[in-house]
């Protein structure tokens, strides 16, 4: 481990401290990069779930502020599987689906590597995996963002609030605008889940004017930009 935090990966490549953790336990559950993706599995999801109906008008509110981005969202629930997800592009939702991310799709980290929503899952902290960091070589085209979704009460794991877009990295000046933005959305998730006599709350709550949180985020292909990350 250099003193800086960043681990060396097989080609040479240096990953951020908590990437490089999560690409050992991928390893550690006998996952190879090459062949991670092939292990992608659907499982039913529960349309009248808690969290599902709750949080819809919360993740309606977020992705109409999203439209015109580029940008898609997922909701996955405890167990990994994606329960929703939505893009306006059309691009971004041919490459999901060409990837097989789509609902029912489980993406825990012992199943297919580092990717944002199964290491969340995993460290139950927020985590932003560029498109490079991700483990499975099919994600690597996509760079995303995952923000837990803790119950206000019992502080569990409900889901898991995540954004990607086909991008080799994200501009580090939005870091912390994009943060307080899933913030917000997750926590308005958490309370929704918890009570969902209050889901139309995301569509009353006041949200940071703009078309959204990425809105003045472009991609950042420079490697040595994306050594200077610690999210």
């Amino acid at each position: 481990m250099r003193p800086s935090g960043l681990a060396v990966r097989g080609d040479g490549a240096s990953l951020r401290r908590p990437i490089a953790d999560s690409w050992r336990r991928a390893e550690l559950a006998g996952l190879t990069p090459a062949t991670a993706f092939d292990g992608l599995r659907y499982d039913a999801v529960d349309t009248t779930s808690a969290l599902l109906v709750a949080a819809a008008p919360v993740l309606d509110n977020l992705n109409e502020r999203l439209t015109g981005t580029g940008f898609t969202t997922l909701l996955v629930d405890r167990d990994g599987r994606v329960a929703r997800r939505w893009s306006s592009d059309e691009r971004a939702g041919r490459a999901f689906d060409s990837l097989g991310v789509a609902a029912g799709a489980s993406l825990l980290e012992d199943r297919i590597g580092t990717n944002a929503p199964g290491t969340v899952l995993e460290t139950r902290a927020s985590i932003m995996v560029n498109a490079d960091e991700h483990f499975a070589e099919p994600l690597r085209a996509v760079s995303c963002f995952g923000q837990p979704i803790v119950h206000p009460v019992t502080r569990r794991i409900e889901g898991v609030l995540d954004v990607s877009a086909l991008m080799a990295a994200v501009n580090p000046s939005c870091r912390r605008s994009s943060r307080a933005w899933w913030r917000r959305s997750s926590s308005a998730c958490s309370t929704a889940a918890a009570s969902p006599s209050v889901a139309s709350w995301g569509r009353s709550r006041p949200w940071p004017t703009g078309a959204g949180p990425w809105s003045p985020c472009t991609a950042t292909p420079s490697s040595a930009t994306r050594r200077r990350r610690t999210c």
